[in-house]
């Protein structure tokens, strides 16, 4: 049952705009055609309800119930003038039809509020179902890149260390550092955030590191709509850059910088390739979606990612607001 209940949400979903029109106009057309033909074989005059009740309840899941009381009402009309006697008449001779065709209309509008709420219900589970899905998948790519992560320092601090006291100090503050990383990227629409504040938090576990460089900018104010975005962003690249990119070559760079103008902020990274090509195995996948997506598409906001054979360039667009002074 929860099967088929769920292939009935999905269809009912996929119907928007002109094809939700057209359906609901063939369902309101075959509740029409319908009424007569069950009048013909029960051999009087059924109520109208009999098949616009149904129409109206599909009509408003497929198309809400602003188009679900136009339903009601076409068909209060069509009801009164073809099946209400005197037939072929808006007059009404008794008031036994007059109360009946009010009540199919109270009723009818009943039904279309029920039925339209159920279909922004529905909306919101499936929103709510592709939202849980999307976090779900963001965060085993983030367990996955905090393992390959953990896994570089310890490498890279075994490289530079001559004994386990010093490697245990090294490892354990690039752990810490990784820590608060965390704590960023979990931040999200919480309070404006400095760019810099982002910037040393995000990749803490990435330096000090003689390869990456970072060129202060103004101050600049992340608005806290596009804090998790940006931390993510930083930290997918420092990880794609260590995993396969600059920060594994030794003759490889990467610049940080940002900038302002009078109504945005930019930030830009500069990958720089030391080495023979890597190609990551998941790009393009969900890192290069997380990257892509850091603003979320917002009006005023832009952003612009680029891999090839020589480096990546990426670069993160927002309406400005300044730091207060």
């Amino acid at each position: 049952m929860g099967h088929y209940l769920d292939q009935l949400q999905r269809g009912l979903l996929l119907l928007r705009g002109r094809a939700a029109l057209a359906t609901s106009l063939l369902v309101f057309l075959a509740a029409g055609i319908l009424k007569p033909l069950l009048d013909a074989a029960a051999g009087d005059y059924l109520p109208p309800f009999v098949t616009f009740y149904p129409a109206v309840v599909v009509i408003s899941l497929i198309s809400g119930r602003r188009l679900g009381f136009i339903a009601v009402a076409a068909a209060v009309v069509i009801s009164w003038y073809f099946w209400i006697p005197p037939y072929h008449s808006f007059k009404v001779l008794a008031l036994g039809p007059l109360l009946g065709i009010v009540t199919f209309a109270i009723f009818g509008a009943l039904l279309s509020v029920i039925a339209g709420v159920t279909r922004v219900l529905l909306e919101e589970h499936a929103a709510y179902a592709a939202e849980r899905t999307r976090m779900a998948r963001e965060s085993v790519h983030r367990i996955k890149n905090l393992i390959a992560v953990v896994h570089a320092i310890s490498t890279k601090v075994a490289r530079q260390t001559d004994g386990m006291p010093e490697y245990n100090a090294k490892f354990f503050s690039r752990l810490a550092a990784l820590g608060v990383a965390q704590d960023v990227l979990i931040r999200t629409e919480w309070e404006d955030v400095h760019l810099n504040e982002i910037i040393e938090t995000s990749l803490a576990p990435f330096r000090p590191n003689p390869a990456l460089d970072v060129d202060p900018g103004p101050d600049v104010m992340v608005p806290a709509r596009y804090v998790s975005g940006v931390s993510v962003a930083l930290y997918e690249l420092a990880t794609n850059a260590m995993k396969y990119g600059a920060l594994l070559a030794r003759l490889g760079s990467v610049t940080l910088t940002w900038r302002a103008s009078a109504d945005s902020g930019t930030l830009i990274w500069r990958e720089v390739a030391g080495g023979p090509k890597q190609t990551p195995t998941d790009i393009p996948g969900f890192g290069t979606t997380l990257i892509q997506n850091a603003l979320g598409h917002a009006t005023g906001t832009r952003v612009r990612y680029e891999v090839t054979d020589t480096g990546v360039i990426a670069e993160f667009e927002w309406p400005l607001q300044m730091a207060p002074t």
